[in-house]
Order: C-alpha cells, then sequence, then structure tokens
C-alpha cells in the first residue's frame, strides 16, 4: 500500500526513528541500546553501549549522547529485539 507522507512523517515523529529500548548497531561494530530519544536530532539518540565490535558484552556499560560531541559515531542499523542473545529484562533487572 500507499502511505501518505505527512502520516510517516507524524508517525516518526511520534515513534522516533529509533524508540527508547531499541537496539543498534553503529558504524564502529558496536551494539547498543537506545535510552534517550533527542528531540531535534532523532538519528543521534542518547545510547548506552552493550556489546563491542565482537559482540562481546563490554566490562561497563557507557552512556553517551550522539547529539552532544561524538561525531565520529553514528547509528547505522536498527537491530531485531533480542539479537545477539540480549535480553533487556536480565540486563536491567
Amino acid at each position: 500500500g500507499v502511505f501518505q507522507a505527512e502520516l510517516v512523517e507524524q508517525f516518526i515523529q511520534a515513534s522516533g526513528v529509533y524508540p527508547t529500548g531499541s537496539l543498534v548497531e553503529l558504524n564502529n561494530g558496536f551494539v547498543a541500546v537506545v535510552v534517550a530519544m533527542n528531540g531535534t536530532r532523532r538519528l543521534r539518540p542518547k545510547i548506552m553501549l552493550l556489546l563491542d565490535e565482537n559482540k562481546k558484552y563490554l566490562k561497563e556499560f557507557a552512556t553517551i549522547d550522539l547529539s552532544a560531541g561524538h561525531a565520529d559515531l553514528s547509528v547505522k542499523r536498527g537491530l531485531p529485539p533480542g539479537v545477539y542473545g540480549i535480553n533487556m529484562e536480565e540486563l536491567f533487572l
């Protein structure tokens, strides 16, 4: 089906490109979870790094705001829930 451009735009604005709680892969291969949306720069959310480029858990999960510096880092793609065996409930309990 064909979507009306205005509706698609409203949906993106409402949900965000990478909603809070979604998993993303960065351009350096690291995997992170989106912890907060950035209202003006939707492609540069606040994220928590979970896995390194080899998809191994980091010793400490660093939180970084992609909208505040970190020009070398960007979200390459969204990832499906549960990818690489990541269980969000276990991580945050």
